[in-house]
């Protein structure tokens, strides 16, 4: 990726920021975020994501301690796109997330260490308490 390649990048910010708005008139008791998941060593493909941050998947093993790490990561784990762009301008290097092993609530901070089982059942109960319905079959 070069300099050349910002523009697309930040395009593909806003088409997400336009689905997020979209999603947040169907469930406004959520939150989401759109960008990519920076792994150690190099990736010749750019994958985008658009995030539910109750981080509750359907399937509870959809959801791996992999995944859960790099996308609460904090800022070196997963970036927004416009940060990504920003980064591909100026010709920088991405920062390199930390490795991270313990599991904690993204929300409340909960230590689950590395029980990925009781981190997920602490997010459908938190999920639970944000509201039931925001799950079901009837949203998107």
């Amino acid at each position: 990726m070069g300099p050349s390649d910002s523009g697309a990048i930040r395009r593909l910010g806003l088409y997400g920021r336009l689905l997020t708005q979209a999603l947040k008139r169907e469930c406004a008791d959520l939150d989401f975020q759109v960008g990519v998941r920076s792994r150690r060593g190099s990736s010749r493909q750019l994958s985008a994501h658009l995030l539910s941050c109750d981080f509750v998947a359907p399937d509870p093993m959809d959801l791996t301690q992999q995944h859960y790490l790099e996308f609460t990561g904090g800022p070196d784990s997963f970036l927004p796109l416009d940060t990504l762009a920003g980064f591909v301008e100026r010709g920088t290097v991405l920062p390199q997330p930390k490795a991270q092993h313990d599991l904690r609530c993204h929300r409340c901070g909960q230590f689950f260490g590395d029980s990925m089982r009781q981190l997920v059942l602490h997010l459908r109960r938190r999920l639970l308490i944000i509201g039931p319905a925001l799950h079901d079959n009837n949203h998107v």
